[in-house]
């Protein structure tokens, strides 16, 4: 169990991120022989992180610094947390859909069930109307640590960069809407005002009320904030955050490999820990929220959604990696163009179903326009049903 500071090996927000790691794989890849080789491992994970909630509220419970992924003493963390509960909702979610693919429909049931309580934890407990933000954390058991050396708040009021983390994986791997959306929008609003644009470089894990600032994590502040923020049109935020981030890494300390992980000192702009650490392809989700690409093997569907800015107004040959084949998008308002640059997995893929943001769009394939019937309106926009099989060299083109 480690050291008292120090109880790593029950860390929640882990046992999400294997869920949604899995589900990535199995809609990524199409590979349903990995699906039910997966499937009861997901139920055990998320079995072992309802045992960890102590109050029956949806959400593991935390008990000090070491306890989940923000794990030094800087986090200590106590009782339910948003960035926790967020990435439970995205994982519920997921294994929701794993249950239905199974033909599961008991579980199917008991992960909707979960989904709604861990939302109406979030959204009744969490949520803060005089701050506009999610409450990094909340711990209603916290006077039974009175007597203890971790007494602390009930609360803290931090505003925590990773609080709707969650709704980045919802959006990339299209699942339900997790939480009200009017809420995201201001939490999001929240910390680009209070994390990001009050500091010169990099942005900051958390910011209190006081204005006391944290120490940045960027490659996860890339997905948490900035993805989630194009994929929720606040484009401009999240490249101001990453221009902070360019300028401190490149500009002001000339490092163009081995970034670090943890960023301190004045403005966050002095690089601290971890300089060999795996966290760089965090930004290559970035051109997949620029381009609003979601793509699902087992259901041969594909979302094109393209966010713009205030200054950025036209996307040029934007790469889409997956498994089974590489593209890229290239759009502009009114049109987008997506071009099959290479197949690895066969001759070509099939779609049969295309979410695009406008109802009055024209497919054409090649130039030669595709029948496609309307299914009507969808989370993201609106879903045709089509018939295409797309293979290396061709191009798909989107007006309207």
């Amino acid at each position: 169990l480690g050291s008292k500071m120090w109880t790593n090996l029950h860390w929640p927000d882990l046992t999400s991120a294997f869920v949604l790691q899995c589900y990535r794989q199995i809609i990524w890849t199409g590979d349903r022989a990995f699906l039910e080789y997966a499937y009861p491992k997901v139920k055990q994970a998320l079995q072992f992180q309802k045992r960890l909630d102590q109050n029956g509220d949806g959400i593991a419970d935390l008990w000090g610094p070491g306890c989940c992924t923000y794990d030094n003493h800087n986090f200590p963390y106590f009782g339910a947390s948003s960035f926790v509960a967020s990435m439970y909702l995205a994982a519920t979610a997921a294994a929701k859909e794993m249950a239905r693919l199974m033909g599961d429909t008991a579980y199917a049931k008991e992960m909707e069930q979960e989904v709604a309580l861990t939302r109406k934890t979030m959204e009744e407990k969490l949520w803060d109307e005089k701050l506009g933000y999610f409450l990094c954390w909340r711990d209603e058991n916290a006077k039974n640590w009175d007597r203890s050396e971790r007494k602390h708040d009930d609360r803290s009021e931090s505003c925590m960069v990773a609080q709707v983390a969650g709704t980045w994986f919802a959006h990339l791997l299209n699942l339900d809407e997790l939480l009200r959306p009017d809420l995201v929008k201001r939490a999001l609003g929240s910390i680009y005002e209070r994390d990001v644009k009050p500091i010169k470089y990099c942005a900051a894990n958390e910011v209190w009320p006081n204005g006391k600032i944290a120490m940045s994590w960027p490659f996860y502040i890339e997905t948490y904030f900035a993805a989630n923020s194009i994929y929720e049109g606040k484009v401009d935020e999240a490249l101001d955050m990453e221009r902070r981030f360019y300028n401190a890494a490149f500009e002001k300390t000339g490092l163009p490999w081995e970034i670090s992980l943890i960023w301190g000192g004045p403005d966050n702009g002095e690089p601290s820990w971890g300089k060999w650490y795996m966290t760089n392809p965090c930004s290559w989700y970035l051109p997949m929220a620029l381009t609003g690409f979601h793509y699902n093997a087992l259901k041969d569907e594909m979302r094109l959604a393209p966010r713009f800015g205030s200054e950025l107004k036209e996307l040029k040959s934007i790469p889409v990696f997956m498994p089974g084949f590489w593209a890229a998008v290239s759009a502009k308002p009114g049109e987008i163009e997506f071009s099959v640059d290479r197949m690895f997995n066969g001759n070509g893929f099939p779609l049969r179903k295309l979410i695009l943001e406008s109802v009055s769009s024209r497919i054409l394939l090649n130039g030669k326009p595709v029948k496609a019937e309307s299914e009507g309106p969808c989370r993201d926009g609106h879903a045709f049903n089509v018939e295409l099989e797309l293979k290396q060299g061709d191009v798909l083109t989107i007006k309207g």
